[in-house]
Formats: structure tokens, C-alpha cells, sequence
């Protein structure tokens, strides 16, 4: 998982015997929410941020201030509506742990060019949107706070970790606050169980028993979720809305039985599957942009005739 490897210390550092177990596991969890970190990184992840972000250039950037900071986002408008009766609706692009919008700028154009305004948007300390510290829990704050701003979002795209972020601001709750669902959404490589995130991520720091459970507490307190409820299959449930799940067989790092799953417990939710792209080389995958663009424009049309109807 992306946020199991962050940094090259030795597999018992946060746990010495000159450390108390909360100690430990507070540091772990300031750890785990500073994304320039992981090591999970590519290797020439700096050149891939100065070519993504070219893509992005002839985008509208405003920063929008959040509960949690300033962030970046970045607006594309369709060539033009083809049908002038109906509106344009808006898609939001939300990456990845430890990647940026201009990561998602080729599924953001086969969006535009289908006739969809797109909103990118940095999540907090990540991308041109400043800080060194984050949360999922902050990003999906921001998200809302993002929407409001701009007004309904119609759809969500969002890679990896970044689905979670798309479902926490959908749901809401005791630490979002604001619920913003969405008519529908398209998830590429999302895991399913938070646990398995934290649980490889605290193994790997070879935390204590007790020093990993003040890990999950900070990070459930921070939630407002037990971990157990912090899974992709309940909240998509929860928000009972169509879904669109594209993962890769060899996805070496978020395992493809995760979209299985997802799929498995709900109707609304359809899987497809791609091979040999793995887990980032699908963001700039064509047919995987046009699968995205193809879903939500169908899923648009049929929404309008019901309303029609």
C-alpha cells in the first residue's frame, strides 16, 4: 500500500525501549500523515510532476481557502455543449497519497473533450497546495469546502487512497461534517479496508502491539470512524450511489480483490479490469480515460431521462 513505506528507518525505530508506547505511536501517525515521506514514490517522480503539470497549463488555477489550509484547484471547460438544453456538468478529479491533480490530466481531457467541465483540485500538502501534513479526513474537508465554493459537483473520478477521500466527503460525518454525495463515481485502484493500510504500515515500523493501537486510536479519533467501519464496501453502500471500478489484475501495490469486493456488495457498482498497467501507469492509460468518460457520460444521459420522465 502506498502508505506503508515512508522513509528508510530501521524496522523498529518508532519502538526502542527509551520510548514509551504512546510516544511511539504518536509518531508513528505523524509519520503516516506527511506524504512527502513514502518512499513510494517513482523514481523520477520530479520529472513526472514537471511534464503532468505542462498539461495543465491552459487550465483556470484559483486557490480556494479550507477549513484546513489554502489548496490548488484547477478548472478545464468543454469545447462547447452540443445539446445547448442541457447543462454542463462538472466532474471532480482527486488523486492519490503523495501524487497531484496534474497526475489525473489525461482522464481529465477525455473528460473535457466528452463535453464535462473538470475540476482538478491538490489535495492539502500535496501538489502546489501548501503544508507538510495531512489526513484523509482534512483532504475530504477540503474537497467540501472545495464544492461548496464552486457549487454542485455532478461526478467524482478519484485514484487510490483518493477514493476514500471522494467517499469520506460524500458521507460526511463527525469529522467532515458536511455530507456532499454525488450522482455517481468512477474509482481507479481504490483499496476496500483502511486496516489493511494501517496494519501493513505499522508492521512495516514494527510497532509494538500497544503502540500500534495508539496509532488506530489517533487515526480513528481523527476519522470520527472506527477503522473497522472505515472501508470502501460500507460507505459506497451508505451513499447508495452508481459506481464505476477499474483496477489493474498486476496492481502490485492496492491488490485488484479490493474492486472485487466493492463490486460484490452492491448492485449500483460495475468493475471493469485492465492488465499491465499497474497502479500509476493507469492514470495515463487512454482506455481507461475513455472507460471513465464513457461511463459518466451514459450515467448523465440516463439520469436526464429520468428526470424527464
Amino acid at each position: 500500500m502506498m502508505l506503508s513505506e515512508q522513509g528508510n528507518e530501521p524496522r523498529n525505530f518508532f519502538s526502542n525501549s527509551a520510548q514509551s508506547e504512546k510516544r511511539a505511536g504518536d509518531r508513528a501517525y505523524e509519520r503516516f500523515c506527511t506524504p512527502h515521506l513514502s518512499d513510494r514514490r517513482a523514481e523520477n517522480h520530479d520529472a513526472l510532476i514537471e511534464r503532468s503539470r505542462k498539461h495543465l497549463g491552459h487550465a483556470v488555477q484559483r486557490v480556494i481557502e479550507t477549513r484546513d489550509g489554502p489548496v490548488s484547484t484547477y478548472v478545464l471547460e468543454p469545447d462547447s455543449n452540443s445539446d445547448n438544453s442541457a447543462p454542463v456538468k462538472t466532474v471532480l478529479l482527486i488523486h492519490g497519497w503523495t501524487c497531484e491533480a496534474s497526475f489525473m490530466s489525461v482522464i481529465a481531457e477525455s473528460l473535457r473533450r466528452s463535453g464535462f467541465r473538470v475540476l482538478l483540485i491538490d489535495l492539502p500538502a500535496h501538489g502546489l497546495s501548501p503544508g507538510t501534513k495531512t489526513s484523509i479526513v482534512a483532504c475530504a474537508r477540503a474537497v467540501t469546502d472545495v464544492i461548496d465554493a464552486f457549487g454542485p459537483i455532478d461526478f467524482t473520478v478519484s485514484h487510490s487512497l483518493g477514493g476514500f477521500v471522494s467517499l469520506l466527503a460524500s458521507a460526511g460525518g463527525a469529522a467532515v461534517k458536511k455530507a456532499r454525495p454525488m450522482s455517481g463515481y468512477v474509482f481507479i485502484s481504490m483499496p476496500n479496508d483502511f486496516r489493511d493500510i494501517t496494519t501493513e504500515f505499522t508492521d512495516d515500523l514494527g510497532l509494538s502491539k500497544q503502540a500500534a493501537r495508539q496509532f488506530e486510536t489517533r487515526l480513528e479519533v481523527t476519522a470520527g470512524y472506527p477503522l473497522s467501519e472505515l472501508n470502501a464496501e460500507s460507505f459506497l453502500g451508505r451513499i447508495d450511489r452508481p459506481a464505476l471500478l477499474i483496477h489493474c489484475e498486476d496492481d502490485d501495490e492496492i491488490p485488484v480483490d479490493c474492486a472485487y469486493d466493492v463490486a460484490a456488495s452492491t448492485e449500483l457498482a460495475q468493475l471493469e479490469t485492465v492488465r499491465g498497467l499497474g497502479h500509476r501507469k493507469i492514470l495515463y492509460a487512454s482506455r481507461v480515460a475513455r472507460s471513465a468518460a464513457g461511463f459518466l457520460k451514459q450515467l448523465s444521459a440516463t439520469q436526464d431521462e429520468e428526470k424527464a420522465a
